[in-house]
């Protein structure tokens, strides 16, 4: 991997729930972390997602779970987050800091309770939040939640009902759509301009969104999958035709997950995973990684999981969370 990129080295977290300090060595391909249930998997992953993504944490009861949080990137830059509780009429700014105030921060006492930002570079000067965020791709499952909030409808604007993880399908979808039209567009303005260029580029481009569909077809091997800008089924010895929507709850968070991967576009990023494998069977957990990594070999993988399947070849890449809390 490209080291001037943003993939994490490592992640620091002082008074996790209070009392416990971890420190999180991570690889630039793949990063397990397993853990009995309550142990931090998910408040550590989905901190972290929020910091890098939003540049604060905004779930009041995720952001009082730790008291700071330093994420090290392998091109020498640290993004560090901590609170601070102080007197409403002492606070002040202080110079390479960004503050985040959220509704419930002034306290009866009249104490405020802030979230600090900052980002550090290799040189020692600082760069503000904003511009970390832009140059840097993550990304978000949290399998459970998902499926929890599939069990309600979502009206759409053509009046069916839909699932929330069919919304969420459906959005990424509409963006593999997007791209590959733009693909289109830059390709035919090569084949005018450019004509010895355009076979090269083409290959390329077709390949990556072939390539969504062989990975697909590496787990649904009882179905027949069609090629085109929907997700359409039919079961093998069935005249049939099925969507998306027809499927299991576990084969559509296989499909989401396939499909936010594709729509990296094989470009580095970084993907925080919350127990991705829920509701598959332990053949396709056995697989899941080695998919997601052909999908886009340029991804940084920190993923939670309970099952002893989705380590398979990756063993080197585990940790426990009772191994990182340093004391």
């Amino acid at each position: 991997m490209d080291n001037s990129s943003f993939y994490i080295s490592s992640i620091k977290i002082q008074n996790l729930f209070g009392h416990q300090q971890l420190q999180w060595n991570t690889f630039t391909d793949v990063n397990i972390l397993g853990g009995i249930n309550g142990s931090g998997k998910s408040t550590v992953l989905k901190s972290c997602y929020a910091l890098l993504k939003d540049g604060f944490i905004a779930d009041e009861k995720l952001a009082k779970l730790s008291d700071s949080i330093d994420i090290k990137f392998t091109n020498g830059y640290t993004f560090h987050w901590n609170k601070q509780k102080i007197e409403s009429t002492e606070y002040q700014r202080e110079e390479g800091f960004e503050y985040y105030l959220n509704s419930h921060s002034i306290n009866q006492e009249g104490f405020l309770t802030l979230q600090k930002t900052q980002v550090l570079t290799d040189k020692g000067s600082f760069l503000p939040v904003k511009e970390l965020l832009k140059q840097i791709h993550v990304y978000l499952i949290n399998s459970f939640e998902q499926r929890i909030l599939a069990q309600e409808k979502v009206q759409t604007g053509e009046g069916n009902d839909r699932t929330y993880l069919d919304y969420l399908i459906h959005e990424q979808i509409f963006k593999r759509n997007s791209h590959f039209t733009g693909i289109f567009e830059k390709l035919l303005n090569v084949i005018v301009h450019q004509p010895d260029l355009s076979q090269a580029i083409q290959k390329k481009e077709i390949q990556g969104f072939l390539l969504f569909y062989s990975s697909l077809q590496q787990f649904m091997e009882e179905y027949e999958i069609r090629i085109d800008n929907q997700i359409r089924l039919k079961r093998k010895g069935s005249a049939d035709e099925l969507s998306y929507e027809d499927l299991s709850m576990g084969e559509k968070q296989l499909i989401l997950l396939l499909l936010m991967i594709t729509n990296t576009a094989q470009a580095p990023c970084i993907f925080f995973m919350d127990e991705p494998d829920l509701g598959m069977h332990v053949e396709w957990k056995e697989k899941l990684i080695r998919q997601m990594r052909e999908l886009n070999p340029h991804m940084q993988i920190l993923l939670s999981t309970h099952a002893p399947s989705m380590i398979e070849g990756w063993q080197n890449r585990v940790k426990e969370v009772s191994q990182i809390i340093t004391h």
